[in-house]
């Protein structure tokens, strides 16, 4: 995996791509207590549109879901990660 996340670093500042699971738990869901959150395997902070476009690519060519977040006040799950 290190090497496909080098990738990703390379593509998008390396600050905003997270990997420390701590970091991460805070990411890996909104407000709701009814959907379990997964465990992300990455956070991307993206900043601009093209660190938008490069992190989707990247997923696509990784096969790894994606789950978009705004401020995780929902109580719906929306911004739930998956496995």
């Amino acid at each position: 995996m290190g090497d496909e996340l080098d990738q990703l670093r390379t593509a998008i500042p390396a600050a905003a791509v997270l990997t420390d699971p701590d970091v991460m738990a805070a990411y890996s869901r909104d407000q709701t207590t009814v959907v379990a959150a997964g465990q992300p395997r990455v956070v991307v902070l993206a900043g601009t549109t093209q660190h938008v476009a490069a992190a989707l690519s990247w997923a696509q060519q990784h096969q790894v879901p994606v789950v978009p977040r705004g401020a995780g006040t929902s109580l719906a799950g929306g911004a739930t990660a998956t496995r």
